[in-house]
């Protein structure tokens, strides 16, 4: 299975109207300057806005492309080509202010910073990358205490925007003061709003001065201008939400503390050096924190299950099936005359969802393949069932990766239908294994979608309930 990562109309639209706009804002600034007086200023101030409308440009031929995640590789196709990177070979992935960079050992690939589900991209190339995976087992790892400062390369990137807007809008105005009437006004104007982005990134820069310490017995949060610590005994649960924001182009990734007393802790992306999924991991292994999904219903169009979803749930419950089945069992049996086939070797093709019907007249598949013909077949039997995608843990050192499994409900009890077990029973109680699944998107019979959310909560709770 592989997953695909494009850009939003949204973005799009925002770097096509801000691309021809700052070439406006050259033209008249140029038309406007005083003439024979402060050159330097002009061309600072030129260059200024010639760069950044050249990143405009960049950013907005970017959002074309689209990063597809393969079993072995990533493919990275970026005006009007396809470049792969092996996993073996990434030794770094960062999202910095101006792009998100995926370094190699040959090559630096630089990616427009707000492609769709960003975040689950990069924690997706740190879990398949060998490289990065064994640093962030190490970092989980590591014995307390542990801290986590700010991002460090975004404060000192906001404030030196913020005293390069300064010097600009500064220079503006300064360049006319000798004017007056309406050259002045637009001066005055021009010079202004550079000040305001100015004040705006001082502001912004705060966000990032913080810092978070794990101790045995307690948490400590250190702001700039004040200090917030909880012991573990008032920490009811962390969860990861994702929030969305009509001020943003794209959904922000938040750690919920929630705190006996009532209040919360939130801590975005947007201000940790590290995936918040990584922190979360770390909160659950050093204070032994049980890890459940919950599932809430939201609408998700079926190509965010992966790559090779390209129909409607519903033609997989419909059209031609001519396997008959009378039991669960009846379905394992027929799943383990089946053979587990890869689709670049099955049909040289990265990623393809058969049909139940054509998966019948094969017998060979991948996850999905096998995973969808049995979600139709518990639905036959008027078995509550879910297909559902996420990644999976089956080897003993922890390496898993994206995957796909039926879940369904029988006598008060929801079970795991691992449908590409060939040796081994494939029916187990989810309390018994699932720490081995981690869901990201579930489909029931009905059609309705379902989004998980990682939540570890203290296991305090339920002792006190």
């Amino acid at each position: 299975m592989i997953k695909r990562y494009q850009y939003g109309r949204f973005i799009r639209i925002l770097w096509l109207i801000l691309s021809p706009f700052t070439l406006v804002i050259a033209g008249t600034v140029w038309a406007i300057w005083p003439k024979g007086s402060g050159l330097g200023w002009l061309l600072a101030v030129e260059a200024f806005i010639l760069l950044y409308s050249l990143y405009a440009f960049w950013s907005l031929a970017a959002t074309f492309g689209q990063v597809v995640l393969t079993p072995t590789e990533v493919e990275v196709v970026q005006f009007g080509r396809t470049r792969r990177l092996p996993y073996e070979a990434i030794q770094s992935v960062r999202r910095g202010q101006i792009a998100l960079i995926i370094k190699t050992e040959s090559r630096t690939v630089f990616l427009e910073r707000h492609i769709d589900a960003v975040f689950d991209l990069m924690a997706e190339l740190q879990y398949r990358a060998p490289e990065l995976r064994v640093d962030r087992q190490a970092l989980i790892r590591q014995p307390l205490p542990q801290t986590v400062n700010g991002r460090l390369q975004a404060f000192l990137f906001s404030i030196g925007i913020s005293l390069l807007c300064l010097i600009v809008g500064g220079g503006i105005i300064w360049s006319g003061l000798d004017e007056t009437g309406l050259r002045f006004g637009s001066m005055l104007f021009f010079g202004l709003w550079p000040l305001i982005v100015s004040g705006l990134f001082l502001y912004l820069s705060f966000f990032f001065t913080w810092r978070l310490t794990l101790l045995p017995d307690k948490i400590i949060v250190r702001f700039p201008f004040h200090e917030r610590q909880f012991t573990l005994d008032e920490l009811l649960s962390a969860r990861l939400v994702t929030i969305t924001n009509n001020r943003s182009p794209e959904p922000s990734l938040v750690l919920v503390l929630t705190l006996a007393n009532g209040r919360s802790l939130r801590i975005s992306q947007q201000e940790m050096p590290i995936p918040l999924m990584q922190l979360l991991e770390m909160l659950v292994h050093h204070y032994q924190l049980p890890l459940a999904y919950e599932k809430e219903p939201m609408a998700v169009h079926h190509t965010q299950f992966g790559a090779g979803s390209r129909r409607p749930f519903a033609d997989y419950l419909n059209g031609e099936s001519r396997v008959t089945v009378q039991s669960v069992e009846d379905i394992c049996r027929w799943l383990q005359q089946c053979e587990y086939v890869r689709d670049a070797e099955l049909f040289n093709q990265r990623d393809v969802w058969q049909h139940p019907g054509e998966f019948e007249a094969l017998q060979k598949g991948d996850c999905e393949d096998h995973a969808l013909w049995a979600w139709r077949k518990l639905r036959e039997l008027n078995i509550p069932a879910e297909f559902v995608v996420g990644r999976a843990q089956w080897s003993e050192n922890g390496v898993g990766g994206a995957h796909a499994w039926v879940s369904y409900r029988e006598n008060g009890r929801i079970y795991i239908l691992e449908t590409t077990h060939k040796n081994r029973h494939p029916i187990y109680p989810l309390e018994a294994i699932q720490e081995r699944y981690h869901p990201w998107y579930s489909v029931d019979e009905a059609n309705k979608t379902y989004r998980f959310s990682p939540v570890a909560t203290a296991p305090n709770i339920a002792s006190k309930s």
